[in-house]
C-alpha cells in the first residue's frame, strides 16, 4: 500500500491558557512526559512510515518550533497554510497539493495534539483502516466511550461488512457534540464509540468527499492552487504570496467533521482498543498524570497545604497554595490562571469573552 501521512498542526490550543498561547499552542507543549504532543504524533507515525512520507500542516508562525522539534522531516514535507480555517480548509489544500505527487495514495489524516498509549495496538489498528481504505471508503478510528463526554463526536456503527481482513463497520449515525443527556443516553446503550478525529482514506476519496459535501470550498482552494502553481509557488514555502492569503482568508471555517463526516453515507469505522485522549483542556491532566495522596496534580513549584482535588501548573518560582478545592492554579510568562474546575467545559467560551484582554 502506498500510505502517507497529514498531520494537523494548526490549532490554537486555548483551553490550555496560559500554558498554551497563539504563539506556543498545546500540540507544541510538553502535557505528559519528556516529548511535545506534536513530537509523539511524529514518532508514531515515524513507527511503520518514513519521515518522508510524513506531511505537517500548519501556519507558518510555527514554522521554526516545527522545525526545532522535528529536524528530521524534510523541509518540503512542511505545507504552510495560508490562513487558520479550521480542519475541512486545510485537509482540503493539503490534499490538492498532495495529490499530484501522491494520486491514488492513502492519507491518515491526524491531529497532532492527542495522547496515545499502547502505541503498537494503535499501529495495529492505523494499518486495519488502511486495508479497509483500499475499497475506496473514508474510514474513521472509534474509541469505545468511558463516560458521557459532549465534548467528542459519536460513532453508531451498523452492520460489520463481510469478508473483510480488517474489522470494519459501516457508520449509521455520525452525531457531533451531543449534549450531556444525549451522551449518557448513546453510553447507556452501549453501542456506540467516540470519533477519534483520526481518518483514513484515500487521496481521490478525499477530493470526491470534498466536491459532494464542500463545493465552494473545494472549487475556491482548486483555483487558488492552480493560480500559485502557475506562479511557482510551492506549499512549503513560509512567505505566502499575497493573493493567495487573501483570498484563503475568506474561506468559511468548517471541521471536518461538520463538513463532511456527519454526511457521508459510506463511512467505515475500525475500532480502536488503544489509550486515547484528545487532551482537550486541564481536565484532561485528572486522567492523565499521577495525583497524589490528596487528590492534586502537582507540575511546577507548587507548595500545597491543605488543598484537595487541584491543578497546579507553575515553574515560574515557588508558589504557596492553602486551603484550596477542586481548583486549576498555572502560570506562564506573568499571565495567571485560577479557575474552579467544575467550570471548565465553559472554559472555551470564557476565554472568547475575554480573548484580548488574555491573548
Amino acid at each position: 500500500m502506498n500510505i502517507i501521512a497529514l498531520i494537523l498542526a494548526g490549532g490554537k490550543g486555548n483551553r490550555f491558557w496560559p500554558k498554551s498561547s497563539p504563539s506556543l499552542p498545546k500540540q507544541f507543549l510538553r502535557i505528559v512526559g519528556d516529548a511535545t504532543l506534536f513530537q509523539e504524533t511524529v514518532k508514531r507515525v515515524h513507527s511503520f512510515l518514513p519521515y518522508e512520507n510524513i506531511y505537517v500542516i500548519t501556519g507558518a508562525v510555527y514554522k521554526d518550533i516545527v522545525r526545532e522539534q522535528t529536524p528530521q522531516l524534510p523541509v518540503q514535507n512542511l505545507i504552510f497554510e495560508p490562513a487558520g480555517k479550521d480542519t475541512a480548509p486545510a485537509v482540503c489544500y493539503a490534499a490538492l497539493w498532495l495529490a499530484e505527487m501522491y494520486p491514488d495514495a492513502i492519507m491518515l489524516t491526524l491531529p497532532s495534539d492527542h495522547y496515545i498509549g499502547q502505541e503498537e495496538l494503535w499501529e495495529e489498528t492505523v494499518l486495519n483502516a488502511c486495508i479497509a481504505a483500499r475499497k475506496n471508503w473514508p474510514v474513521v478510528i472509534g474509541i469505545r466511550p468511558t463516560r458521557p463526554e459532549s465534548a467528542y463526536g459519536y460513532l453508531i456503527p451498523g452492520e460489520k461488512q463481510p469478508e473483510m481482513e480488517a474489522p470494519t463497520w459501516k457508520i449509521t449515525k455520525f452525531i457531533e457534540k451531543p449534549n450531556t443527556a444525549a451522551a449518557l443516553k448513546m453510553l447507556e446503550a452501549g453501542n456506540c464509540y467516540w470519533n477519534s478525529g483520526m481518518f483514513v482514506w484515500k487521496i481521490p476519496v478525499v477530493k470526491k468527499k470534498l466536491q459532494k459535501y464542500l463545493p465552494q470550498l473545494y472549487d475556491d482552494v482548486y483555483a487558488m492552487i492552480q493560480d500559485a502553481r502557475k506562479a511557482g509557488y510551492t506549499p512549503c514555502q513560509e512567505v505566502i504570496p499575497a493573493r493567495l492569503e487573501k483570498d484563503f482568508s475568506l474561506v468559511k471555517p468548517i471541521s471536518i467533521d461538520y463538513g463532511i463526516m456527519e454526511k457521508c453515507d459510506d463511512l467505515q469505522m475500525v475500532p480502536g482498543f488503544f489509550l486515547w485522549d484528545d487532551v482537550g483542556g486541564w481536565q484532561a491532566l485528572d486522567r492523565l498524570l499521577e495525583h497524589d495522596d490528596n487528590g492534586n496534580i502537582n507540575v511546577g513549584k507548587g507548595f500545597l497545604v491543605d488543598t484537595q482535588d487541584c491543578i497546579v501548573d507553575w515553574e515560574d518560582g515557588p508558589v504557596l497554595i492553602v486551603g484550596l478545592r477542586g481548583a486549576v492554579i498555572a502560570g506562564r510568562e506573568g499571565k495567571l490562571l485560577v479557575y474552579a474546575k467544575k467550570y471548565l467545559p465553559q472554559f472555551k467560551e470564557t476565554l472568547q469573552g475575554l480573548k484580548e484582554e488574555l491573548l
